[in-house]
């Protein structure tokens, strides 16, 4: 099971990463933008390294793509 939710995070965190540089921002303007001051916060959660699922929501609904709860702790983002 772990295993599952380890690459379930790490795909969440690849699609982060391409919504981020379809839209030409940094690590660092995203950071901004979710309210932290540094890149290394979008950089952990692109590289599935993130703990709460609150980080995500907040960038699915600033990249207006609401995310789809399959189970508890697993969420895919519907439009990609």
């Amino acid at each position: 099971m772990v295993y599952k939710v380890n690459a379930l995070k790490q795909r969440v965190g690849r699609n982060i990463e391409y919504l981020r540089e379809l839209r030409g921002m940094s690590q660092e303007s995203l950071a901004v933008a979710m309210g932290k001051n540094t890149a290394s916060y979008i950089s952990k959660i692109e590289m599935g390294k993130w703990g709460s699922t609150d980080s995500i929501y907040r960038i699915s609904k600033f990249f207006e793509i609401p995310p789809e709860v399959k189970a508890p702790g697993q969420i895919v983002f519907n439009s990609l």
